[in-house]
């Protein structure tokens, strides 16, 4: 029945905060007047950055070339962080969705627990930064918290939400871990 359908839909969009684009990039003009008519029912269109893309597009660049230093890695992920933070403006998003997936530091060796530390330190400095220049922004945080050096943990509460990873959680311990 169509108008089941539609009275469905209307109360799925009722209760939607937000949409997120996972590909925040070289968005085309439909789906920018999308974002404005969906604005109009106060759902807000956030740009997903997926700090472990932004890994991945290094390790890929850092594999065709050893020459590269950390102090390049550092530099090539400062940049694509910056020009991801600045879609938000760019294209009229309502805010950012900061997909984090980390790594446990249990058991990590020296050098690269404190590369590891220095990244993640580097990429938030980057996002709060950002966001202290954004109040009028949303900012949610997607991902593992347990995976946070300590210095970055009092971030969190700047965040108007935190969602959990837990789709790996297959008990109730590991549920309550995350």
């Amino acid at each position: 029945n169509p108008i089941n359908q539609t009275e469905r839909l209307t109360a799925i969009l009722d209760s939607v905060d937000f949409i997120c684009l996972n590909n925040p990039e070289k968005l085309s003009s439909e789906t920018q007047a999308e974002m404005v008519k969906i604005r109009e029912k106060n759902i807000r269109t956030l740009s997903c950055i997926n700090y472990e893309s932004l890994e991945q597009e290094w390790n890929n660049k850092a594999k065709d070339n050893s020459e590269l230093t950390e102090e390049d890695a550092q530099r090539y992920l400062n940049e694509r962080t910056d020009a991801l933070l600045a879609l938000c403006d760019g294209y009229g998003y309502d805010g950012i969705l900061v997909s984090y997936t980390g790594r446990s530091m249990v058991g990590m060796k020296e050098i690269p627990l404190q590369q590891y530390k220095e990244r993640q330190q580097n990429f938030f400095s980057k996002v709060m930064s950002w966001q202290a220049g954004h109040i009028d922004k949303m900012m949610v945080f997607y991902g593992n918290v347990q995976y946070l050096d300590p210095e970055n943990m009092d971030m969190l509460d700047k965040y108007n939400y935190l969602i959990l990873k837990t789709t790996s959680s297959t008990n109730q311990v590991a549920l309550t871990m995350n």
